[in-house]
């Protein structure tokens, strides 16, 4: 009684011709029939039981491997600068740990670079939680100062920067907490940062370029690479 539907992208649709018409389309325009991705032929089973593993914890649902080609899931050691290494996270700030934690000289990313800004606030954030995070420099006059605000503890930033909106206040409260933590400078990252990204040239494709290629998983749609290394910020 089910009925399934196999379809590509916009820029795989079949040719309509002689009044043929996308029941696909049709359908999802007159019901409000909830649709779920239950298969793909980009790949085969081994990869698809992964796959399930990690949406399943997103509360997703079972996907099953269509492909003759049946790939191959492995955990094991990589090496942090091998050539056309693919890295997927799943969130920006998964990146930012990858890059912190790893250092691979050459890098790039899937969908445009990711930018970093040398803000005086930003250099006010980094102090504040070396000495909030260090029992040693911590006191009630330990504080931070953004948009008129003051803040005294990071949960308070981090509701702020909820409630606002405010995704630059959060992209670098994580990111330096996460320096911090490995005692590392704001500056000394932006710097490897700047040095040791490059873009893929014209003529490169992402399997040939010599470095780690940096994205998340949903700038990766539609995208097909050789090797993937699936980042810790996934539980599986």
């Amino acid at each position: 009684g089910k009925l399934t539907y196999l379809f590509g992208d916009q820029y795989q649709q079949l040719y309509r011709f002689r009044g043929a018409g996308d029941s696909f389309e049709q359908m999802v325009q007159k019901s409000r029939v909830q649709l779920s991705l239950t298969g793909s032929f980009r790949f085969g089973a081994k990869i698809a039981k992964f796959a399930s593993s990690i949406l399943q914890d997103i509360d997703g649902k079972s996907i099953t491997g269509l492909s003759t080609c049946k790939g191959k899931v492995t955990k094991e050691e990589v090496r942090m600068n091998t050539t056309s290494l693919v890295v997927l996270c799943r969130s920006n700030q998964g990146i930012f740990d990858y890059l912190i934690e790893h250092r691979p000289q050459r890098w790039c990313t899937l969908g445009g670079r990711i930018t970093l800004k040398a803000q005086p606030w930003v250099y006010d954030l980094e102090a504040f939680l070396q000495e909030f995070l260090d029992d040693n420099t911590r006191d009630e006059s330990t504080s931070f100062e953004y948009k008129d605000e003051v803040f005294q503890d990071i949960a308070s930033i981090q509701e702020f920067a909820d409630d606002e909106g405010d995704s630059d206040l959060l992209r670098y409260l994580y990111l330096l907490l996460s320096l911090v933590k490995d005692q590392q400078s704001f500056n000394k990252f932006l710097k490897y940062v700047n040095n040791s990204y490059q873009a893929l040239s014209r003529d490169e494709s992402y399997d040939e370029y010599k470095g780690v290629i940096l994205g998340t998983v949903h700038k990766s749609k539609g995208l097909e690479f050789q090797r993937v290394l699936i980042y810790n910020d996934y539980k599986w």
